[in-house]
């Protein structure tokens, strides 16, 4: 229990940073991607488990690998550094939990797009910052998955 506390605690604070930079910036820092991995290496890890560290993996690659999909298929649909976050974020929750994580994340982030639409404040081409929209969904998959 105390080590699910630190691994989700970690995560949204990387979560939280990663957001807070994607929005000032438009930008998640390649550093800041590989310290999220890193910490996330080292709570897998502490888990002393080969089933969870397989799961981590599987996990980031689920995650990475589908979201690279879309970035080949829709071309400046999603940005490089989104890709490395849900894979890192993958690392974190494991392939069971990644995929609500995924689900939620999309679709908030697509209902927030609606609205700016209809609201005049976004534009078809314009782009929106994936991270904050990754960290409510990270939320909305503990609390409801």
């Amino acid at each position: 229990m105390l080590m699910e506390i630190v691994k989700y605690g970690v995560l949204f604070i990387f979560l939280g940073c990663a957001a807070f930079l994607d929005i000032r910036r438009k930008c998640i820092p390649n550093r800041l991607i590989l310290a999220g991995a890193c910490a996330g290496i080292i709570i897998r890890l502490a888990a002393m488990n080969g089933a969870v560290l397989l799961d981590a993996a599987l996990g980031a690659l689920c995650a990475g690998g589908l979201f690279y999909v879309i970035f080949l298929l829709a071309r400046n649909g999603i940005g490089m550094g989104d890709i490395k976050l849900i894979a890192c974020t993958g690392f974190f929750t494991g392939l069971q939990q990644i995929i609500p994580v995924m689900v939620f994340s999309v679709i908030l982030c697509g209902i927030f797009g609606v609205i700016l639409l209809i609201a005049g404040r976004l534009h078809r081409k314009s782009t929106v910052p994936f991270a904050p929209f990754l960290l409510l969904g990270t939320a909305a998959a503990m609390l409801f998955a």
